[in-house]
């Protein structure tokens, strides 16, 4: 891995807004000394909306992180549409990823290196 950066896991996804094709994260993989460990959004959320750049995300088809409300879960911390910003809820990206899973594909296989450090500083 490159320094200065974090492997997160983003899935494709089709927008239910606009219909265009979206990434949402679903965690990150974290270097440890036996390998790598995967952990979830919800636990990493904030931090990675304190050092992920919105524009660098945006290049990798992955919509900005914010505070966010939705019915369901009140206000929390989530993805948003790459393309009209509509809420990516944890739950049906969640339910994708062990679709996905199931057909045979690994974590790594979404696994995309993004840059950090802090985005109000870039």
């Amino acid at each position: 891995m490159l320094p200065n950066t974090i492997q997160v896991v983003a899935i494709p996804e089709q927008c239910y807004r606009c219909g265009g094709v979206t990434r949402g994260i679903v965690g990150v993989l974290a270097p440890r000394s036996t390998g790598t460990v995967f952990r979830e959004f919800d636990d990493v959320a904030e931090a990675l909306a304190n050092v992920l750049d919105p524009e660098v995300l945006r290049v990798g088809g992955i919509g900005p992180i914010k505070l966010r409300r939705s019915r369901t879960r009140g206000r929390y911390m989530s993805n948003g549409c790459v393309h009209c910003d509509a809420i990516l809820g944890s739950f049906p990206l969640w339910e994708r990823l062990n679709e996905v899973l199931s057909e045979g594909f690994q974590l790594h296989d979404f696994a995309l290196s993004v840059r950090v450090g802090d985005p109000a500083r870039q």
